[in-house]
C-alpha cells in the first residue's frame, strides 16, 4: 500500500499528528510519501519536518512534484481543508480514492466532504458537530502519542517548588485561563513557565519561553502540565500531572478509570477558568501522594486509548475498508 499524506505546515498539533502518523505507518511497512505546503512560511519547522522525514525513509514533495506520484498512489490522506479541493480534483483525474482527516470544528457539509471515501474525527466533539449527512463515513480516531519517544523520566524528584508549564497557541479565548492559572501558581508559591506564540503579563512567578517546535525537552523538565489538545496527551504520556485546561477549565487527570468517551481533552468543555478553582488542585498536587496518584493515572490513559500504534491501526482499518470499496 502506498500512501501520499497531504498537509500545509503550520504551528500546532495538526503537524505533529501528520508526522507521527507517517512514522507510525512506515513502522508498519506501509509506503508512505507525503505532500507538504507553506514551508516558506516556517522555515525553521520545515527544516526540521524534511529531517525528521529523511530519517524515516519518508520523500517530501512539493506540490508539483507530487503529481508525478499520484498514478502509483493507491491513498490520498488529506489533513486540512486547504487541500481537500486538491485532493478531489486528484481522485477524479486519477481514480485514486481520499480519504479527509478533519482536525477542528465548525466544518459544514459541502461537495468536497461528501466526495471523499471516508472521513476521520480526530475528536468526539469534531464528530458530533458534523452534518447528519456525513456521520456515516466518519470514523472518530483520536489523536496518538508515541509512548517511546514520550515516556516518564525514571526515578525523576519533584522539583521544589513545582515547575508548572503551560502550552499552546494563545488565542482571545484562552487568554483568561492562562491568567486564572499564572494568578494561582503565584498564590502557591510555584514557577509557572509558558510556551505560546504570544505574550501575555502574568506576574513575577512566570516566564514566557515563546514557542518551542519540539515541546519535549521542556516538558521533561517540569513537573505539572496544563495544556488541551494533543499537548496534554504527550504530558500523559511522560507521567506529568496534567490539567486540561483551555477556553474553559476540566480540571486535573486523577483517575484511569475513565472511558474516552467520557474525558473531554479539548479545553472547550469544562468551567470558567478561576484562579480559586486552580489554586485548590495546585495545592493538592503539592501532597506526594496526590501528585503521584495523578502522575500514574496519566499515563495509563494514554497507555489505555491515546497510542500511536493504536490510532495507525485503526487509520490502516479506515484504509483497507476504502480500497475494499
Amino acid at each position: 500500500m502506498h500512501v501520499l499524506l497531504v498537509n500545509i505546515l503550520f504551528q500546532g498539533g495538526q503537524t505533529t499528528h501528520t508526522i507521527e502518523l507517517a512514522v507510525g505507518l512506515k513502522r508498519k511497512g506501509v509506503k508512505v510519501s507525503f505532500m507538504l505546503i507553506g514551508e516558506k512560511a516556517y522555515p525553521r519547522l520545515a527544516k526540521e519536518f524534511r529531517k525528521i522525514m529523511a530519517e524515516n525513509g519518508i520523500p517530501v514533495f512539493t506540490r508539483s512534484d507530487a503529481k508525478t506520484l499520484l498514478p502509483n498512489v493507491d491513498i490520498v490522506h488529506a489533513h486540512s481543508s486547504w487541500t481537500y479541493a486538491l485532493a478531489v480534483r486528484w481522485k477524479e483525474i486519477y481514480g485514486v480514492p481520499v480519504v479527509f482527516t478533519i482536525h477542528g470544528l465548525g466544518i459544514r457539509a459541502d461537495q468536497r466532504l461528501e466526495k471523499a471515501n471516508a472521513l476521520i474525527a480526530v475528536g468526539r466533539r469534531t464528530k458530533e458537530g458534523l452534518p447528519d449527512e456525513l456521520q456515516g463515513k466518519t470514523v472518530l480516531i483520536t489523536n496518538g502519542v508515541d509512548l517511546e519517544k514520550y515516556k516518564p523520566t525514571p526515578d525523576k524528584a519533584p522539583s521544589k517548588p513545582l515547575i508548572v508549564l503551560y502550552a499552546g497557541r494563545l488565542t482571545e479565548k484562552k487568554v483568561p485561563g492562562l491568567e486564572a492559572l499564572a494568578a494561582a501558581v503565584q498564590k502557591a508559591g510555584l514557577l509557572l513557565l509558558v510556551a505560546s506564540d504570544r505574550e501575555v503579563p502574568l506576574g513575577r512567578n512566570a516566564v514566557f519561553v515563546g514557542w518551542q517546535e519540539e515541546l519535549l525537552p521542556i516538558m521533561q523538565q517540569v513537573d505539572v502540565l496544563f495544556a488541551c489538545g494533543r499537548t496534554i496527551r504527550e504530558g500523559m504520556a511522560l507521567g506529568l500531572a496534567c490539567g486540561v485546561l483551555g477556553e474553559n477549565y476540566y480540571g486535573l487527570i486523577t483517575t484511569a478509570e475513565v472511558s474516552p468517551e467520557n474525558l473531554d481533552l479539548s479545553g472547550i468543555t469544562g468551567d470558567v477558568p478561576s484562579r480559586d478553582a486552580i489554586l485548590k488542585d495546585l495545592l493538592l498536587l503539592k501532597k506526594p501522594k496526590f501528585f503521584k496518584k495523578c502522575r500514574s493515572a496519566a499515563r495509563s490513559l494514554v497507555e489505555r486509548f491515546y497510542s500511536l500504534d493504536q490510532m495507525v491501526e485503526r487509520t490502516l482499518e479506515v484504509y483497507s475498508k476504502v480500497l475494499a470499496g
